[in-house]
């Protein structure tokens, strides 16, 4: 919440210069706040709320309460390009969201074509803060808070390394996050000197993953590295208990949203991810 509370009391006034002091400042909020991505929409929009009502509680920015202008995205790619259109067409001073990465990349071209800034909160696709980043533009719109997603592969691929597990399964959902994590933890395998027995790939909703699992086993995997979000990645971790395959599971953060907890239950027990605090 203070890296919220940072940038809307220090960065935001130096776009809103010339603005009527008696107006509210409308700032966008776009998440999905339904679905299997919610939890991490529900978690940015409480922290949201928190850093909005302590501004406001001191007075404001310049004497002007914000106004939060809220929007469920649901993941959808289109809904999320469909309300960067409407926030810009509202004029909102300012966006902050966007949790999946298919989402930003529906999105960004909207904002940075309006020269609207979006605060990226949960997101961690690298391509999201690069597109616009000098000299492809002069000026960016476009900030993130979250590490991004090479990050998270290459401490993930250095864990393995120092455990001496070598032959690694990569299983990851088929969005344009899982196609980031793919890219990335490929790249971190192949610096590590990771061998990549087995690639998979499953879509939203999946809840069977024998398949993506048996040929993963039948390779030889002495890991399972999974790119997704919750749901999936639970039915993953089910998958590997019913199979009576204990090697380790490992991830992205995504590993920590609690329906992966709640659904994956006892068989999520050992799940190692990175994790980062702000």
């Amino acid at each position: 919440m203070r890296v919220f509370v940072f940038w809307l009391i220090v960065l935001l006034p130096a776009f809103m210069a010339g603005a009527s002091s008696a107006q509210a400042i409308r700032i966008g909020l776009s998440g999905p706040f339904s679905g299997g991505s919610s939890p991490m929409g529900e978690s940015m929009r409480n922290g949201v709320r928190l850093a909005v009502a302590e501004i406001n509680a001191t007075g404001g920015i310049g004497g002007r309460p914000i106004e939060l202008v809220e929007r469920d995205d649901r993941a959808n790619n289109d809904e999320g390009a469909r309300i960067a259109t409407e926030l810009a067409q509202m004029k909102v001073a300012a966006t902050i969201g966007i949790v999946n990465t298919g989402v930003g990349l529906a999105s960004i071209d909207i904002y940075q074509g309006a020269r609207i800034p979006l605060m990226i909160a949960v997101s961690t696709g690298p391509v999201l803060t690069r597109k616009y980043a000098p000299p492809a533009s002069l000026a960016n719109f476009i900030f993130r808070i979250s590490p991004t997603l090479d990050l998270e592969a290459r401490m993930v691929a250095e864990d393995l390394k120092k455990r001496s597990i070598a032959r690694i399964a990569l299983m990851a959902d088929d969005t344009a996050y899982g196609d980031s994590g793919t890219a990335a933890f490929g790249e971190a395998a192949r610096l590590a000197g990771l061998d990549l027995v087995s690639v998979q790939r499953f879509r939203i909703g999946d809840t069977d993953m024998r398949r993506q699992l048996q040929h993963a086993r039948t390779a030889g995997a002495q890991a399972v590295v999974g790119w997704g979000i919750g749901p999936e990645l639970a039915q993953l971790a089910r998958g590997m208990a019913a199979m009576r395959w204990q090697v380790p599971l490992l991830g992205s953060w995504t590993l920590s949203m609690r329906n992966f907890i709640n659904a994956a239950g006892s068989a999520g027990e050992g799940a190692l991810m990175p994790q980062t605090f702000i």
